[in-house]
């Protein structure tokens, strides 16, 4: 989809952005918080999690252990023997337990922030194949929201698709959560309508069944070493949302101006003429210039412009994040003359190193993934897990933002990674490609956000991400990915826009036409 696009960023939850006055987490003004106690029933094993004397959510199954072994290949499950030895610590609670072929298992229950319950599942010697699993017994009627901004997990056409069903709701849905371009934004947390909140406090791929094999049931595997959960009492599902949001880092908070309307093209060419014919004579980007000129004639207002690929030069439009001055000729002097209009200047960026000059350079430094793309041989993807990588990566980002930026458009970071299947290997920080499959988007915000620190724009600045993962609202806002056009477009925008709410990505925004 190419031409001329506009966006509007909204706000679509308000939660706290820090904590003020004497309200409980819950909400209640004067009410202690809520915490969350739990009940052990051996054989078989399941858990009861309760709060404030009622009852909140069960790790359970229908005659078997709530926690067992899931293995990928067979489909078989590996189930556990009843608590063989309980050590009580300092209000934790670890069951020592024995999988059915003999092998160790534990569970471990402890107190949470913000009033929750962490509930984690181990077990030695596992099989490349097998997945620590856990059931939930929930009523038929409960509803589920979050996890992913896209309505049906798979390719991204179907969420648009003419008579899709899936809706808001989770519930019939089985969600393979695993990053995907290009509505990207996942987080492993989803709310229930019964006033609960459930993470797992991992970014491995995981499996979730939400009701689609039994109703009763949510069943949830995971890929790693274990299963954690970190289970957020309400009383209410908003409530049980605001404990999650405060765990996980409550969201930036732009500028006023980031919340006007943005204007943006896939593709800038400086043309001789404008579109009537009338000869282009300003100095800088002719259609930067016709835009922003015809949205004042029009008396629409404009508070963000951004330039997508290319603004630089090579077969990636930004070869060592330097100016392509024959497609914008004299940057700087147009950056300021944008801002003498009140409008904040944004550049497309992607975590790669390219260009004849820093790829070669983050190569002989080590600061690149162990990982090459046969199709992409000139983009190798920065190793955000190391701290001097991070630093080089920045200091590039700060000259530009010197140039007058107010901020980046920051695409990808769910593309080109590599996923531990096809290509086995480790970050430099000991994180395996399939584990950081998930994490790198938070990796890249974070390392954005920290340029933009360090080179403090003057009237404020953000970044905007399409991919997301949780924690990621510490360091950016978020856009919903490329969007189809048509009914079915806009209906899939507005469930992504709900589940980013529930997923605790509060400021998120979409194009108006793609």
């Amino acid at each position: 989809m190419t031409g001329n696009r506009a966006f509007l960023l909204s706000a679509v939850l308000v939660l706290p952005v820090g904590c003020a006055g004497a309200r409980d987490p819950a909400g209640t003004p004067g009410a202690p918080p809520a915490t969350v106690t739990w009940a052990i029933q051996e054989d078989p094993l399941a858990v009861r999690l309760s709060s404030g004397g009622r009852p909140l959510v069960t790790f359970a199954s229908a005659g078997r252990s709530a926690f067992y072994l899931y293995d990928q290949d067979t489909g078989d499950r590996v189930d556990l023997t009843g608590p063989v030895e309980t050590l009580l610590e300092g209000g934790r609670t670890t069951l020592g337990l024995r999988t059915r072929d003999g092998r160790k298992a534990s569970v471990t229950l402890e107190p949470g922030p913000e009033g929750s319950a962490r509930v984690a599942f181990e077990a030695g010697a596992l099989k490349p194949s097998e997945r620590p699993s856990a059931d939930l017994g929930v009523d038929p009627t409960e509803g589920f929201y979050g996890l992913m901004e896209r309505v049906v997990q798979g390719h991204q056409d179907e969420s648009w698709a003419p008579g899709t069903k899936q809706g808001l709701d989770l519930r019939g849905q089985t969600i393979e959560l695993v990053v995907l371009p290009t509505v990207s934004l996942y987080s492993p947390f989803f709310v229930s309508s019964a006033g609960y909140g459930v993470l797992v406090d991992s970014d491995w791929p995981g499996v979730y069944d939400m009701g689609a094999t039994a109703p009763g049931v949510v069943s949830i595997r995971y890929e790693g070493p274990d299963l954690p959960f970190v289970v957020f009492p309400g009383p209410g599902p908003a409530a049980a949302q605001a404990r999650y949001a405060r765990a996980v880092g409550t969201t930036i908070l732009p500028p006023e101006w980031a919340f006007g309307p943005w204007r943006w093209r896939d593709d800038h060419v400086h043309m001789p003429a404008y579109y009537d014919g009338t000869p282009a004579t300003a100095p800088y980007n002719s259609q930067v210039v016709e835009d922003v000129l015809m949205m004042e004639a029009l008396g629409i207002p404009c508070s963000v412009y951004w330039v997508d690929r290319p603004w630089g030069p090579g077969d990636f439009g930004y070869d060592d994040l330097e100016w392509d001055t024959t497609r914008f000729p004299r940057p700087v002097d147009m950056i300021d003359w944008l801002a003498g209009r009140d409008i904040r200047f944004l550049l497309w960026i992607v975590d790669w190193a390219v260009g004849p000059k820093m790829l070669p350079e983050a190569e002989s430094r080590g600061y690149l993934v162990g990982a090459e793309w046969p199709s992409q041989p000139n983009a190798r993807l920065i190793d955000l897990t190391l701290p001097a990588a991070v630093e080089w990566w920045q200091d590039a980002l700060v000259e530009r933002i010197g140039d007058g930026l107010a901020g980046f458009k920051c695409d990808r970071g769910e593309e080109k990674e590599p996923d531990g299947i096809v290509l086995t290997g480790q970050y430099a920080d000991g994180t395996s490609f399939r584990e950081g499959r998930n994490a790198n988007p938070r990796w890249y915000a974070a390392a954005v956000h920290g340029a933009l620190e360090r080179a403090a724009p003057e009237g404020g600045y953000v970044s905007i991400f399409r991919a997301g993962w949780r924690g990621s609202q510490q360091h950016t806002v978020f856009w919903g990915g490329d969007t189809a056009s048509g009914p079915w477009g806009l209906r899939s925008a507005i469930i992504a826009m709900q589940r980013a709410a529930a997923m605790h990505f509060p400021i998120w925004g979409s194009d108006t036409c793609g």
